[in-house]
């Protein structure tokens, strides 16, 4: 009897060691499977952002994914990492970054196309960001009411359809091509009473914006947009010579919410009378606020100084935009601005579309 109970405790101790030591291979065989599963991924991410496979293999023996993401974003490498981030929220994890590289949404051409929709629209500002290389962004206002009211005339300027098309031709660099095909002067003078109106074509703008950090816009981002005007247009609405004008836009997030644009402006404006060019430059500096995910907020100052020959002016603006996102490529906008002096206009009020192909 005794004999029997102690070959049954033998058994059962024999039994357990042996489950014991099967828990043990197999939490063993998983944590291998694992790590290959990370190590896999993290090489095929190394090769999508020209990075060094053995070096980011090596991190994940002492960081998670997350933080390998957050030392390439902030290491201002990867502007896929930031993407990343940005889109997954929270811990990223091994699976969800092997769907994406499986997927070759971080190869070079799946990255461009799926940057975040960037329009230069709405506001008075420019944003630092650029198109990615084989997209089109065609961005117009349906309509732009500008007023100008003094003590002796009013002045009334309807621009229809002011279109801007945008044409990605590296990661970095864009074409511009900007045109307005109708505008509407009305001015009426108090005194007498007499109205003056002109129907007239806009001038044609030629640019280009060179992004030189961060193109899809994320983080700490810069771009140099130089341009000319051609005189296609006669005044009021076209201003009667060529010019030409700097801009350097910066943005930088403040946080996921919160992102601050600053636009230093210099330009060879056309002279008031439409034969010539002065100096001009202004500062734009806006607050974006991210209301949604799908509506932004804009608020903005702005202060132009104008050295026309026929009188210098220095100009004051506050806007306000909205900016609906209704899907990842279309956009649709509302805004306006008001003079903070007698030198600015009254108030404008717009209303446009910005769609990318």
């Amino acid at each position: 009897m005794g004999a029997a109970a102690l070959t049954g405790a033998t058994v059962s101790f024999d039994l357990q060691k042996m489950l014991h030591r099967k828990g043990e291979f197999e939490t063993a065989r998983l944590d291998d499977f694992a790590f290959r599963a990370r190590a896999r991924t993290m090489r095929l991410l190394a090769t999508a952002i020209e990075r060094s496979p053995e070096d980011l293999v090596a991190l994940i023996a002492t960081m998670d994914d997350d933080a390998i993401l957050g030392r390439l974003a902030d290491d201002g490498g990867s502007s896929v990492a930031t993407r990343i981030r940005r889109s997954h929220p929270g811990k990223i994890g091994v699976k969800y970054l092997l769907i994406a590289v499986s997927m070759g949404l971080l190869s070079g051409t799946a990255q461009a196309a799926e940057r975040d929709y960037c329009p230069e629209r709405p506001g008075i500002g420019t944003p630092a960001c650029t198109i990615a290389p084989g997209r089109i962004s065609l961005e117009t206002g349906l309509v732009d009411w500008t007023r100008e009211d003094d003590s002796s005339t009013r002045s009334d300027t309807i621009l229809i359809g002011d279109t801007l098309v945008r044409i990605g031709l590296t990661d970095t660099i864009e074409a511009q091509l900007g045109w307005t095909p109708f505008g509407h002067a009305r001015t009426r003078d108090k005194n007498s009473a007499a109205i003056d109106r002109a129907n007239r074509v806009g001038d044609v703008l030629l640019g280009f914006k060179a992004n030189v950090h961060n193109p899809d816009g994320s983080g700490f981002s810069v771009a140099v947009h130089p341009f000319v005007t051609l005189p296609v247009g006669r005044g009021p609405v076209g201003a009667g010579d060529w010019g030409a004008g700097l801009v350097v836009p910066v943005t930088y997030d403040l946080s996921d919410a919160l992102n601050l644009e600053l636009s230093p402006e210099l330009d060879a404006a056309v002279d008031q009378d439409g034969n010539g060019r002065h100096l001009a430059f202004s500062g734009t500096m806006g607050l974006g606020v991210a209301i949604t995910p799908a509506v932004t907020g804009t608020v903005e100052f702005q202060a132009l100084r104008d050295d026309d020959p026929s009188g210098a002016t220095t100009q004051a603006l506050a806007g306000l935009s909205l900016g609906w996102m209704a899907n990842d490529a279309l956009q649709l906008d509302i805004g306006g601005a008001i003079g903070l002096n007698h030198a600015s206009p009254d108030s404008e009020i717009y209303l446009g579309i910005s769609r990318r192909f």
